[in-house]
């Protein structure tokens, strides 16, 4: 067997779906990172370049975006897996029995369902790296409030940004967004890691209503859905580092003068000789 092979059949096969679904990351297909018509590489150096400046050794602006794109790569990829599997998962409306003049729905799990259930695990997860390091961003702008770079979660700055930004649209957006999705989607990871996956809540669903073709029919089709759910959060996610981009924007213009800058640059050129 040829697993190289294999593996190039494979990545064929999720590029395809890439495609066909529409699903996007940062960098993009073609490997542009064109966002809106804007490159957001430079974007992005343009946008932190007060804040490197300003907070040069406290904070390491390159790997974090580094670990952004990477993790946007990372829930294109895995969803693209959950689309790979999904037209192949078993149907308990198609696996019936009779059982004292009742229809028993069998829930007959395959290889592909099993596969399925895992990856809305791993995307939950995923969804959360990402934002937690938009989080550490941001957090990165405030260093009087947000004094311990290991107790850095994303909806905790975006609760402790100080008031005198919450008029700013692109807060506003991150703070809808925290409130709403955000919360949806932690709390669906929390159940995973914390009490009972959503693998595990379906079996059991699924255990308590074994005759109840419409109920059935419910948990069946919720399943199904997970795709839709996980590609708007990726969506999100896009959209997200637009607005935490036009966030950052504002805060280093409100906080961080021309003139300190030039003082900073000052001390660095006097610093090289």
């Amino acid at each position: 067997m040829n697993n190289k092979k294999l593996i190039n059949q494979l990545q064929n096969a999720i590029f395809d779906i890439y495609k066909e679904q529409k699903l996007k990351n940062l960098s993009g297909l073609d490997a542009s990172y064109i966002i809106d018509g804007i490159q957001i590489v430079n974007w992005h150096d343009k946008t932190t370049r007060k804040g490197r400046l300003k907070y040069l050794g406290n904070f390491d602006f390159n790997s974090n975006f580094q670990d952004i794109l990477f993790c946007s790569d990372e829930i294109m990829h895995f969803l693209a897996q959950m689309y790979f599997f999904k037209p192949f998962i078993n149907n308990p409306l198609e696996d019936t029995v009779p059982f004292h003049g009742e229809i028993v729905y069998i829930n007959n799990e395959n290889n592909e369902s099993h596969k399925y259930s895992m990856y809305t695990h791993v995307l939950s997860e995923k969804i959360y790296n990402y934002w937690d390091r938009i989080g550490d961003l941001i957090a990165v702008y405030f260093p009087d409030v947000f004094t311990n770079p290991k107790r850095i979660f994303f909806a905790d700055v975006i609760d402790k940004i100080p008031s005198q930004f919450h008029n700013i649209d692109s807060y506003k957006w991150l703070k809808d967004f925290r409130d709403k999705k955000y919360k949806e989607i932690n709390d669906e990871r929390i159940k995973n890691v914390h009490y009972i996956t959503a693998d595990g809540r379906f079996k059991d669903a699924h255990s308590k209503n074994v005759t109840d073709g419409a109920k059935m029919a419910t948990l069946y089709q919720e399943r199904l859905d997970m795709t839709e759910n996980f590609k708007e959060h990726m969506d999100l996610t896009i959209r997200g580092f637009a607005q935490t981009m036009l966030f950052i924007e504002e805060v280093s213009n409100a906080t961080i003068t021309d003139a300190e800058i030039d003082q900073i640059l000052l001390q660095l050129n006097l610093n090289q000789k």
